[in-house]
């Protein structure tokens, strides 16, 4: 519940000052989105980690725990977006992705069951929260490069180019975790199809 409720926060903060570009943002919003990010990464872990310890794994949690995720990462790849770090084709990869396997969970429960996270799924959000926290931390040192008056051309083409590289492998790594997800789940798609 923290990680959806954290999503909206983290936008206003991200887009405080009412323009697309966040490397304008005051140093203080940069260094606040990253926490904001951390925050939801160790959310994440300490909640699954919890749950397995003291037998909390619950089937509203099955279901909660990736949506919240997905509300999370989908909300901060927007921003992302909005910032010309990432491509609308590399996030649209992603939200494809991300509706395919709920239709399939969607499917499932009609069915009675429910479509637990895979271990491609688990890779395919570690991938994105360590590239969430990447790329905000490249962000963060941007902005005390600019606000120390320090310009370096090779950091400005570094910087330019590796967020939208590395959302591009985001979107590749999401995409074969969605073509495990359609292969494993393929006994209850043949029920619809």
């Amino acid at each position: 519940l923290s990680r959806i409720v954290l999503a909206p926060v983290f936008m206003a903060v991200f887009f405080y000052d009412g323009d697309a570009d966040f490397t304008n943002n005051h140093l203080v919003f940069q260094i606040l989105a990253l926490l904001i990010a951390l925050s939801s990464a160790v959310s994440d872990w300490l909640d699954g980690h919890l749950a397995r310890k003291w037998g909390e794994v619950t089937t509203l949690g099955k279901y909660l725990d990736p949506w919240s995720d997905k509300i999370s990462t989908m909300t901060t790849f927007l921003c992302f977006l909005g910032a010309g770090w990432a491509s609308v084709a590399s996030v649209a990869i992603i939200f494809y992705r991300e509706s395919a396997v709920e239709t399939l969970r969607t499917l499932a429960a009609h069915e009675g069951e429910v479509i637990a996270a895979r271990q491609s799924g688990k890779w395919k959000t570690a991938i994105q929260i360590g590239t969430i926290i990447t790329i905000l931390t490249f962000a963060c040192v941007d902005g005390l490069l600019r606000d120390l008056r320090v310009h370096w051309a090779w950091w400005d083409l570094f910087f330019h180019i590796t967020p939208r590289l590395l959302m591009w492998l985001v979107a590749a790594v999401t995409a074969a975790s969605g073509v495990e997800y359609i292969y494993a789940s393929r006994r209850i798609l043949a029920k619809h199809i």
